[in-house]
């Protein structure tokens, strides 16, 4: 499987506490059946951007993966970004500034949770204007798709893809709502199951729950898609669309 949101790096923001940490969910995840990981660390507007210059955030990333491979050649590792979409952070799509994952022109993207449709479909708009293809983090978390989930349909068809954490899928996510991965995923609307792993315990690295989750409800040929088809082609730059 392949992870494009987790929180695995330590040092850079909310998730692992130490090199120790990281290395033990890097040992999880390849136990669990994941081969390849994007690290998606947050970034915000004056988190790594006080300086107009995002390098220093690219630059931690690929410490971390030297010294990572070091110990665990096992899985390998890409890098990559949350990014935190506001007004203020928009100025830096047109400068093709924003943090993307594996240097592709794939986004990952969160908003605040109380996020209007409005702003979230002006802002993936904009986004694609400039070149990026936006990817939507943990997308049943935010109310204003639950409230009508024909907005997502408006979002696939703008060409933004939509990214469910394994925990939501497994029904033990508390932050997002069920009915809404429920409906995602019963009518095949997932383009990526992903971690969104912060430690060992709780919000971990394993996918493999999820994976046998998906594959009763929709199927393996779904399962795969979401969790390596079109994770590997985010990641090549080469994934083309939705099958027909």
């Amino acid at each position: 499987m392949i992870d494009v949101h987790n929180h695995l790096m330590y040092g850079i923001d909310d998730g692992a506490d130490s090199f120790e940490e990281s290395a033990a969910m890097l040992d999880l995840a390849y136990k669990r059946g994941t081969e390849k990981i994007v690290l998606t660390p947050h970034f915000e507007h004056g988190y790594y951007t006080e300086n107009e210059d995002i390098e220093p955030f690219y630059d931690a990333q690929r410490e971390f993966i030297k010294k990572a491979e070091e110990i665990n050649g096992k899985v390998q590792l890409y890098t990559g970004a949350e990014v935190m979409v506001d007004r203020k952070l928009l100025k830096y799509a047109e400068e093709k500034r924003l943090p993307t994952l594996n240097g592709s022109k794939y986004i990952l993207v969160e908003f605040y949770e109380d996020v209007s449709f409005e702003f979230m479909f002006y802002a993936v708009s904009l986004l694609k204007l400039f070149g990026y293809i936006p990817v939507i983090a943990h997308a049943d978390r935010y109310a204003c798709l639950s409230e009508r989930t024909v907005r997502v349909e408006h979002l696939k068809k703008s060409g933004t893809l939509i990214q469910i954490n394994g925990l939501s899928i497994e029904g033990k996510d508390p932050m997002a709502d069920r009915s809404l991965t429920e409906y995602l995923l019963i009518n095949k609307k997932i383009d990526i199951v992903a971690s969104d792993a912060h430690s060992v315990v709780g919000r971990t690295p394993d996918l493999s729950e999820a994976a046998a989750e998906i594959s009763a409800v929709a199927g393996e040929r779904y399962a795969n898609r979401v969790l390596n088809e079109i994770p590997l082609g985010i990641i090549t730059n080469t994934y083309l669309g939705e099958e027909e």
